[in-house]
C-alpha cells in the first residue's frame, strides 16, 4: 500500500477511535432531541421516523422528514456539547419548518460547481459591464474546490436562489438543510441506484446513476449516497463533471487508482466539468484526496 492510502487510512482510523463508547448512537440522540425540543415546549409535533430522521409539520400542516446527519456530524465532531448541538438545531429546525411552508422555498435544489465558476461569472459580468462585487447567486463554499449553489427548480422554470431571495424567505441559516431535503425526496421519487464498472480486473469501481442532472448533487446528500453502497472501507468519490460521479473502496489502492484514472479522463472531455480529485466524507466536510496514480 502506497503512502497516500496508508495515511487515508490512518486518518480514518485515528477519527473512528475518539470515544465511541460516550458517544449516543444514532437511534438515541435523534429520540433525546426529541425529548429536548418537546421538554423546551415546543408547539409543534415532532416524531420519530428512524435513526436521524424525524416527522414534522410545517405552518401549513405539511409533513416533512428532517435528516439530523449534519447536527449528529456536528455533534461527533466534539466542537460542541449535546446541549449545545441540540439548542441550536432545535432554532434551526423551527426555521427550516416556517420556511418549508412556502411552496417556492420547496423547490430549492442543491447545484455543486466547481469554484472556478465563480470567476468565470465575475468575468462575464465585467464584460458586460457590471461594475459591481456582488454576485447574482448564493453561494457556499465546501472545500478548496467546490461550491455549492442553490436553484429554485420548477416545471416550468429553473434559476439560482439570489442573496435577496435569501433575505426574503430568511433562510441564510438553513438554506443547505432546506435542499438536502428537497434533494433527497426528489432522489427518492425515482430509482437511483449505483452500477458497478467493467473495469476489467483492475479494481472495483462503481457510478452513481440518478437523472443525468442532479448526480453530483448527492455530495449535500451523502447519506442517499452510503444507502446505495455496500464498501468495506469508506467511499472516496470523484465528481469530475455535473452528471458523474465516480466511486471506490479508499482501502483497495487499485480501484482508487482506476476511479482517478477515469475521473481525469472525464474532466479533460466532457461538458459541465467539476474537478479531477476525489474526496471522502469526514467530520461535515468534503476533504480531497490525490491518490497516486504511479503503480504499487
Amino acid at each position: 500500500m502506497n503512502k497516500i492510502l496508508i495515511m487515508l487510512v490512518a486518518f480514518f482510523l485515528s477519527a473512528s477511535v475518539f470515544s465511541t463508547e460516550s458517544l449516543l448512537s444514532e437511534r438515541a440522540f435523534t429520540e433525546n432531541f426529541i425529548k429536548h425540543i418537546k421538554k423546551n415546549g415546543s408547539k409543534r409535533d415532532y416524531e420519530f421516523e428512524s435513526e436521524l430522521k424525524i416527522r414534522a409539520k410545517d405552518d401549513n400542516g405539511g409533513e416533512h422528514i428532517i435528516y439530523m446527519g449534519n447536527a449528529y456530524d456536528t455533534y461527533r465532531s466534539g466542537h460542541k456539547t449535546l446541549e449545545q448541538v441540540y439548542t441550536s438545531y432545535s432554532a434551526a429546525l423551527n426555521n427550516q419548518l416556517t420556511a418549508l411552508k412556502n411552496t417556492e422555498v420547496q423547490t430549492i435544489m442543491p447545484v455543486i460547481k466547481p469554484i472556478d465558476y465563480l470567476e468565470g461569472v465575475k468575468r462575464q459580468l465585467k464584460e458586460a459591464g457590471y461594475e459591481g462585487e456582488a454576485l447574482p447567486f448564493f453561494y457556499q463554499q465546501l472545500n478548496e474546490d467546490l461550491i455549492r449553489l442553490f436553484a429554485f427548480d420548477s416545471e416550468d422554470s429553473m434559476r439560482f436562489v439570489s442573496p435577496d431571495d435569501v433575505k426574503q424567505h430568511d433562510i441564510e441559516a438553513t438554506i443547505s438543510d432546506i435542499a438536502g431535503q428537497n434533494m433527497r425526496r426528489y432522489f427518492e421519487s425515482f430509482d437511483t441506484g449505483v452500477q458497478k464498472l467493467d473495469t476489467e480486473g483492475e479494481g472495483d469501481v462503481y457510478v452513481f446513476v440518478a437523472d443525468d442532472n442532479y448526480e453530483a448533487s448527492v455530495l449535500t446528500v451523502f447519506d442517499h449516497l452510503q444507502s446505495k453502497l455496500n464498501l468495506k472501507g469508506e467511499p472516496i468519490i470523484f465528481v469530475p463533471a455535473r452528471n458523474i460521479v465516480i466511486i471506490a473502496d479508499i482501502t483497495e489502492l487499485a480501484a482508487v487508482q482506476k476511479a482517478h484514472m477515469i475521473a481525469v479522463g472525464v474532466y479533460s472531455e466532457y461538458s459541465y466539468t467539476i474537478s479531477p480529485h476525489g474526496y471522502v466524507y469526514q467530520g461535515g466536510e468534503w476533504i480531497r484526496i490525490t491518490p497516486d496514480l504511479s503503480k504499487k
